[in-house]
This record gives structure tokens, C-alpha cells and sequence, in this order.
């Protein structure tokens, strides 16, 4: 008997889970129950076949059970989430030269959002002029440009427009931008160091400049080394300039 079978699923158990009572047949029930009464079951039964069954003219109680754990099926363990993956960049340059010169595949960023993320190793000694670390686009206003005046004194931002003025570079080895289309974050080894709303940004050209100083002669081209240079059509999240910036080369 069990609730299996058609003619015995309309004997339900209190809390509508199935019920068991054994696989080979057995004399009872002979026709003599009592509606709604217990049925006991005798003796304690060698095996899982040799449970007995009478209802005792309705004299048992639930005390007369026998308790069988069911068999529950295994809950599936639940797959790991996905571990996040880097971002991918739109440029990515790994020139063997410290500082040079490319362009950006693709149309003109305009005034559109945009991350550019530089791994470098700096040079402070010997400092004379102001040095160009990057110039994204035209040779001015609106292009995207970092400039060091030395120490922490920097011009990262819109070319003749908004611009962050403070940022230590010194010993950076990942240094960061991102445009959102109305706001400018900086970004120094993975700590954002300042944003500022920027409506001036206008980048009309697909053109290059990593750390050359090919757009002003009479200053100084970046005197450390450029190791790589990541640019996304996209404004990055902290933790996805984290993943990104983890790829950068560390050396050439």
C-alpha cells in the first residue's frame, strides 16, 4: 500500500507528503474499518515487507505509528556565480617603445564617454618642462590631455577647458580617466583622486599621443616609459577598472 497507487492516494498524510506501508500484499483491509480511525500496526516488523495492519474496531491511537524517514532527493548544489571578467578595450597598445605615437580605430569619440587607463613607470629626476603623458585626439581644445608640471601638479582633463590640477604621479604605476559625458574622474593606482563636471569635452580626431611631445616641441616628452595603454568607447565602473587595470603590462 502507498499513495502511488490510484485507489489509496485518497488517504493523505497531514502534511499531503507520500506514504508507505509495504510492496507485497497482506490480508488486510478485509472490508470491516471504521471511517476515520486509526489502524495499528503490530509487532515490531522484521523488514519493510512484514508491516500488519488492523484498525481494532477503531480503538488505536497515533501513538501506535511507526516512523519511516522518506527518501529525499538531493538538492542540486547551486553553481558558483561566474567570476567577472575584464572589460574589453576598443584600443589596446603594448608598443615597444617607452613613448609614441597611433590612432584610435573607429570613429572619433566626439563628446561621447570614454576610459583610458595607462600603465607607465615615472622618472622624477632631472625634471625641466612640463611633460606630456597623453593627448587623446586634435592638438587642442576639447582633445583629452595629461600633463605633469612636476611633483603633483597635473592638467588632466578637456584640453583649454576643465581640468584636475592635483594628483601625485610620482610612483604611480596605473593612471586612469574616465569620461561618463558629463564628468571627469581621475583614477591613481586603482584610488580615485578627484571628479569634476566637464562640458567641454570634444575629442575630433582619432589621434594618439602617448607620452611624446610631438604637439608642443619647446616641452618635454614623458622621460619614464609607457608600458601599455587600454581605451574603451565607455565609461568604467570602479570594479571594472580594477579587473581591467590587473591586465596591464608592468614592464616592457
Amino acid at each position: 500500500m502507498n499513495s502511488g497507487v490510484a485507489a489509496q492516494r485518497t488517504w493523505g498524510t497531514a502534511d499531503s507528503s507520500p506514504w508507505w506501508l509495504r510492496s507485497s500484499r497482506y490480508s488486510e483491509p478485509n472490508g470491516d474499518y471504521h471511517a476515520n480511525c486509526f489502524l495499528d500496526l503490530w509487532h515490531t516488523p522484521a523488514n519493510e515487507n512484514s508491516v500488519t495492519w488492523n484498525d481494532g474496531n477503531c480503538n488505536y491511537h497515533s501513538n501506535s505509528y511507526y516512523c519511516q524517514p522518506a527518501k529525499k532527493k538531493a538538492v542540486p548544489v547551486p553553481k558558483p556565480p561566474p567570476a567577472p571578467v575584464a572589460p574589453i578595450a576598443d584600443y589596446k597598445s603594448r608598443n615597444k617603445a617607452c613613448t609614441y605615437t597611433d590612432k584610435l580605430p573607429g570613429a572619433a569619440l566626439g563628446k561621447n564617454a570614454h576610459t583610458v587607463i595607462m600603465s607607465l613607470g615615472v622618472k622624477t629626476s632631472d625634471f625641466k618642462k612640463r611633460q606630456w603623458l597623453f593627448n587623446l585626439g586634435q592638438a587642442g581644445s576639447g582633445a583629452n590631455h595629461w600633463l605633469w608640471n612636476n611633483g603633483n601638479k597635473i592638467q588632466f582633463g578637456a584640453w583649454g577647458g576643465t581640468q584636475i590640477s592635483k594628483g601625485d604621479i610620482t610612483k604611480a604605476k596605473i593612471v586612469a580617466s574616465v569620461y561618463d559625458g558629463k564628468s571627469y574622474s581621475l583614477y591613481i593606482d586603482g584610488k580615485l583622486v578627484e571628479k569634476k563636471a566637464v562640458s567641454n569635452m570634444n575629442v575630433k580626431s582619432g589621434a594618439i599621443a602617448v607620452g611624446t611631445n610631438n604637439i608642443y616641441k619647446n616641452e618635454d616628452a614623458f622621460k619614464g616609459c609607457v608600458f601599455g595603454v587600454n581605451i574603451y568607447r565607455k565609461p568604467l565602473s570602479a570594479n571594472q577598472l580594477e579587473l581591467a587595470s590587473a591586465q596591464m603590462p608592468t614592464k616592457k
